[in-house]
């Protein structure tokens, strides 16, 4: 098929996602289509392809199929290819592959893509309207177990600037979380790298899902000990409820496969934040809540609830004393002690499919 009159548009495709074997033989049929591989081992690969198709097309909008951390991947890309050539920040857009899709939701793409409408979805994303999503940087530092405050450290100082004790400077555009929910992401991590045959679907991938979630819920692990976690939003103090196992930074408002735990539109509860902005995806704040367990995640997904409304702000601190499962952007691991400092880094213009918008989330 022809699509000429279509505006560039170029895709890059996870091959390792579920269903992208699909999407490169849809893609095949098409003419006038460039396609790139994401490979997470070359990096580099990625943002010469990227660069290439804006030198033959300024204009040019990108298409990312598969999950939201191959969407933080492409993003990165894109923005050190722009800084290269000196150009403005190209436009992106989500092909939802797999499960989760968090970001795709909230611009209107949908949890899934269901296949045969690629002529379509490439006009849409040629042709949609831009929104900007805030990015932000994660600075983290490596400490001593148990000993996460007693070094000196330019994240207690409040300089946003690294130095020497600075490991490494790390990024998301959606979400960043510690506690059970993580728990819950690593352990299908660890399945999927075990036998990624055992994951080579969305219905199995939702059915491990489940069953992780239904172990912490019997097993009830302890990962947010009082003496072990600090937190800090624009300077300030937040002290933890003594109940919460997960803290969670929101920077979009769909997480956990379509979960809004901040509970965007309705009140506070009484002990809770009570005062707070509009929650938006390109205002330069983070939403900050914590959940209880998985039964609170049932709940607040039923929205019977929300998430313990703990701060908003533009600055947050976290200060680790101990070993704790983290994820960020759909990418899990175990964090050993350490202190993070979450800041704003920029903005990537992301294209919204306003037709299919169905989340109570602010755009701009």
């Amino acid at each position: 098929m022809d699509i000429g009159d279509i505006p560039s548009v170029c895709v890059v495709i996870n091959p390792n996602a579920v269903g992208a074997a699909g999407v490169l033989r849809e893609l095949r049929a098409l003419t006038g289509v460039t396609v790139h591989l994401l490979e997470r081992s070359a990096p580099e690969r990625l943002i010469a392809a990227c660069a290439a198709s804006m030198v033959e097309d300024v204009g040019v909008r990108f298409l990312a199929g598969g999950g939201d951390g191959t969407l933080a991947a492409v993003a990165r890309a894109i923005a050190e290819a722009c800084a290269t050539l000196d150009l403005p920040p190209a436009a992106l857009a989500p092909l939802a592959l797999g499960t989760g899709n968090e970001l795709s939701r909230v611009l209107g793409w949908g949890p899934s893509y269901g296949g045969g409408t690629l002529p379509r979805t490439l006009q849409s994303v040629a042709r949609g309207r831009i929104v900007s999503l805030d990015q932000w940087k994660v600075w983290r530092q490596h400490v001593g177990e148990g000993n996460s405050q007693s070094s000196p450290t330019p994240l207690l100082g409040g300089s946003s600037q690294p130095t020497a004790q600075v490991s490494e400077e790390l990024g998301f555009q959606c979400f960043f979380s510690m506690g059970f929910d993580a728990a819950i992401s690593h352990e299908f991590t660890l399945q999927r790298e075990k036998s990624p045959g055992s994951c080579s679907s969305v219905v199995r991938n939702k059915a491990w899902y489940a069953w992780f979630g239904a172990c912490e819920l019997f097993n009830q692990t302890s990962y947010l000990e009082r003496d072990a976690v600090e937190l800090r939003v624009d300077g300030m103090p937040v002290p933890l409820p003594e109940d919460i196992n997960t803290v969670q930074l929101l920077n979009i408002h769909s997480s956990a496969d379509g979960i809004d735990f901040f509970g965007t539109g309705r009140p506070s509860v009484k002990g809770e934040l009570q005062t707070f902005q509009q929650p938006c995806i390109g205002d330069g704040l983070l939403e900050v809540v914590g959940t209880r367990g998985v039964s609170d995640l049932l709940s607040t997904r039923m929205r019977a609830r929300h998430s313990f409304r703990l701060a908003q702000g533009r600055v947050v601190e976290i200060f680790l004393a101990a070993s704790i499962p983290v994820q960020m952007d759909g990418e899990t691991w175990i964090q050993t002690p350490c202190n993070f400092k979450v800041e704003h880094r920029s903005v990537a213009p992301y294209v919204v499919n306003d037709a299919g918008r169905t989340l109570n989330c602010e755009l701009r």
